[in-house]
């Protein structure tokens, strides 16, 4: 270890140091051991704040690993409810399908008693009906037509059909003479098509005024429960 210069010592550098625009006394060194010790407490406190921060890190990690493992059967039971919601609704969509397709076909059935009345009214006089087939779509009559001295049977059947085409459910045009053949009596043997709109529907009111009781009934059990029809 070097020892400082003692006071009575000269000092040979002086002047040089002067020159050099130095200070005129030399820096005085530290001990080594000083400088050891301060040395030391530096790297042993960079050594605890790296401890520390690795022992935080370490719970940290172990404090999400736990949280993870407690999702899991969280995720598992949210996983297998988003599949049982994604099936009831899948069922459900199904089950709204099919009962609004029962539903259609339940008012869809035309009242004997109310289609009769209706062409009982639409029908003029001097014509008589001889079958009637009514599908939902599609209307098909067959009868025979008389002439008076005041009306033709064409005009009779001529009437007949805008008769039907004045009802809810059949269009404008909707009716289409498909044959006529006049006898030598003057009678007119007739076949006619009528184009039903099967999403016309009439109110119970209406059903009731034609005597369907029982499809007016249907029908307003059905609203009440719900259905739009």
């Amino acid at each position: 270890m070097a020892m400082p210069p003692r006071a009575d010592s000269a000092d040979l550098l002086q002047e040089r140091r002067a020159e050099l625009g130095l200070q005129p006394e030399p820096v005085a060194i530290q001990p080594a051991r000083d400088l050891l010790l301060k040395g030391g407490a530096l790297g042993l406190t960079l050594l605890l704040l790296s401890v520390g921060a690795w022992v935080w890190l370490m719970r940290q990690a172990d404090t999400l690993e736990a949280e993870v493992e407690r999702l899991q059967p969280v995720e598992v039971r949210l996983q297998s409810a988003q599949q049982r919601l994604k099936a009831m609704t899948t069922k459900t969509k199904a089950l709204e399908s099919e009962t609004s397709r029962i539903t259609s076909q339940l008012v869809s059935i035309r009242s004997g008693s109310a289609f009769l009345q209706q062409l009982r009214l639409v029908t003029p006089e001097g014509v008589q009906l001889k079958s009637v087939s009514a599908l939902p779509q599609q209307l098909s009559i067959s009868g025979i037509a008389r002439s008076s001295n005041a009306i033709g049977s064409f005009a009779r059947i001529n009437a007949l059909a805008l008769n039907l085409e004045s009802l809810p459910d059949i269009p404008d045009e909707g009716a289409t003479v498909e044959q006529a053949k006049t006898d030598d009596a003057g009678s007119t043997e007739f076949s006619l098509t009528a184009v039903i709109d099967s999403s016309v529907r009439a109110s119970p009111a209406e059903l009731r005024a034609l005597g369907a009781e029982g499809l007016a009934r249907r029908y307003e059990r059905l609203r009440q429960d719900g259905f739009d029809l």
